[in-house]
């Protein structure tokens, strides 16, 4: 019975908790306008979709430390996760229910990032083609064309808006009662055998 106890606890020790979807949020409209928890190469991001210019949506767009992304290969893979976790992972609603999306045909949401001193931007985009919706990413250097990404200036982009996602921790009365469970069950009286 010793050897079962320590055998199952050792196992759910080391039983690894399973992933959580990204949390897409909404508007009262139904519109995308972010997502919490989006798993973008092991590590979680929250996203929020905003219009506005380079500078207002990265804290002055012109130093590193204004963006989370430091490369364009961190930016593609933000804009996949966008795509996978977030537009298709049950939201193949209409194109244009992203915030600043209103081009019924294309969605642009823009993950900008900071590159040995240039600003880039990688696009997740959707695309409806007669009712079917297309996906894919790419990247540009933005100019002064990508730099406000208003629906008045570009009714196809929205800035995509990332910071690291704050990591729940384990309430202490839990870890506390399972560390109780374990020393009632391990110090319990076995029963006497009996003679047969």
């Amino acid at each position: 019975m010793r050897k079962l106890l320590l055998l199952t606890s050792l196992i759910l020790l080391f039983v690894g908790i399973p992933a959580q979807a990204a949390t897409v949020q909404y508007d009262e409209t139904g519109r995308i306008v972010g997502a919490l928890g989006v798993d973008v190469s092991g590590v979680r991001y929250d996203v929020l979709f905003l219009e506005g210019s380079c500078v207002s949506l990265a804290s002055g767009c012109d130093e590193s430390s204004d963006f989370v992304f430091q490369s364009s290969s961190q930016a593609n893979a933000a804009s996949w996760a966008l795509i996978n976790q977030v537009f298709i992972g049950g939201n193949l609603g209409p194109v244009d229910n992203t915030y600043g999306c209103d081009d019924p045909a294309y969605c642009g949401a823009v993950s900008a990032y900071w590159q040995d001193g240039t600003v880039g931007g990688s696009m997740a985009s959707r695309q409806d083609q007669g009712g079917a919706i297309a996906t894919g990413v790419s990247w540009f250097t933005l100019d002064s064309g990508y730099e406000n990404l208003s629906s008045a200036d570009y009714t196809y982009l929205t800035g995509a808006v990332w910071s690291v996602a704050t990591v729940p921790v384990p309430a202490a009365a839990w870890l506390f009662g399972c560390g109780l469970l374990g020393l009632v069950l391990s110090s319990r009286p076995r029963p006497a055998a009996t003679p047969v």
